[in-house]
């Protein structure tokens, strides 16, 4: 009788052990799941492409600014639409010419604006992932923002010095 007593204890010692470790290795497996997710997450987050849209100067004899799209994340993407709120295109070129076209990180396409245009721009950028995750970027263009930045000039006359300070120019812009 009591060996019968002792038996049906350690069965039910036994029991709740089992039961007690069943239940912290599924929460041990759910926490492990919800980090990997959150790992995946950001994983994710810090290697996707970031397409943003800003101004850039160049100063030689005077400011040249351009409007520039960019790729300052770490993975391509496929431009699906590109708007802006104001017409930025006075010669007939139209930067909407790169929707469909994939960009890779750190390659950038620049629009030369007018020194007289001094309007701020909303550029949407919609794109997406080799993934097909889409992601949409509004950005504020400001393009008068170099309006009261000192620069020098010079009023040269020289058609050689104009050349160098063009091809100067076209230099600083491929290096930028």
């Amino acid at each position: 009788m009591l060996s019968d007593i002792i038996n049906i204890i350690s069965i039910i010692a036994s029991t709740s052990v089992s039961i007690i470790s069943i239940y912290y290795s599924h929460k041990a497996v759910k926490i492990a799941s919800e980090a990997n997710k959150l790992t995946a997450e950001v994983t994710e987050e810090a290697n996707r492409p970031v397409i943003v849209a800003y101004l850039d100067t160049i100063e030689i004899n005077d400011f040249h600014k351009y409007l520039v799209i960019k790729n300052f994340g770490n993975t391509s993407a496929t431009i699906l639409d590109l708007k802006f709120s104001k017409d930025i295109d006075t010669l007939g070129f139209n930067m909407s010419s790169l929707v469909g076209y994939t960009i890779a990180p750190s390659q950038k396409f620049m629009h030369i604006l007018d020194n007289s245009f001094k309007e701020t721009i909303v550029v949407n950028i919609i794109y997406q992932n080799s993934a097909g995750k889409t992601y949409d970027e509004v950005c504020l263009v400001k393009t008068d923002a170099t309006s009261k930045l000192l620069w020098v000039g010079s009023s040269d006359t020289d058609k050689t010095r104009k050349l160098l300070k063009n091809s100067a120019e076209a230099i600083i812009k491929s290096l930028k």
